[in-house]
């Protein structure tokens, strides 16, 4: 969807005017990337959204229960200590 208000593209680093980009939430916040950069990065991986679901990951994994067997095994099999 396209964004109502401006902000700072997190795939450039360059302002983004209201109605040019689009916008996206993640965790707690809203992030804002303009259209061009959305068509140029399509398909590569985002490492700000995984360095964000490995620290929700490890978060869980330090918990009990079967979402915490199940966050050590994703860190697991990727490769990442979780303690």
């Amino acid at each position: 969807m396209r964004n109502n208000y401006p902000g700072k593209c997190y795939r450039c680093g360059e302002r983004v005017e209201p109605g040019e980009g689009h916008f996206e939430r993640m965790g707690r916040h809203w992030r804002v990337q303009h259209a061009e950069c959305a068509i140029k990065f399509r398909g590569m991986p985002d490492h700000e959204r995984q360095a964000f679901q490995i620290d929700k990951w490890k978060k869980m994994a330090r918990m009990t229960g079967r979402r915490a067997q199940r966050a050590r095994k994703r860190l697991k099999e990727m490769g990442v200590p979780w303690e």
